[in-house]
């Protein structure tokens, strides 16, 4: 997908399992998060509603990212297209982590 994820210098033959790049990865998700929270702004960019998949998920969950630590983030590669020139088609959940339910689902 041409969109955030990839300017946010996404997996491109680096490894995943690797402790740098996943918190580098997760610090720049929780940002793009918590921005996405604020209506002024998501409402405003259909480039950043494309960005987090707004019509594919709960927008009323939204506003939880403003405590934008408390969320856990898992990339799973089974949908994976590129392994190991980079993540396409990978698919992103972000979990409560007390519930481990999904609150949140991207595509990269």
């Amino acid at each position: 997908m041409d969109h955030i994820l990839l300017d946010m210098e996404m997996c491109d033959g680096c490894e995943i399992e690797d402790t740098w790049w996943m918190e580098s990865f997760s610090c720049g998700l929780k940002m793009l998060m918590l921005i996405a929270s604020y209506p002024a702004i998501l409402d405003e960019s259909t480039y950043l509603q494309n960005c987090i998949e707004l019509e594919k998920n709960d927008a009323q969950m939204l506003p939880l990212f403003r405590n934008w630590n408390d969320f856990d983030y898992h990339i799973d590669l089974s949908t994976c297209t590129n392994i190991p020139n980079g993540l396409q088609n990978a698919t992103l959940t972000i979990r409560d982590p007390k519930s481990k339910k999904i609150v949140w689902t991207l595509s990269i």
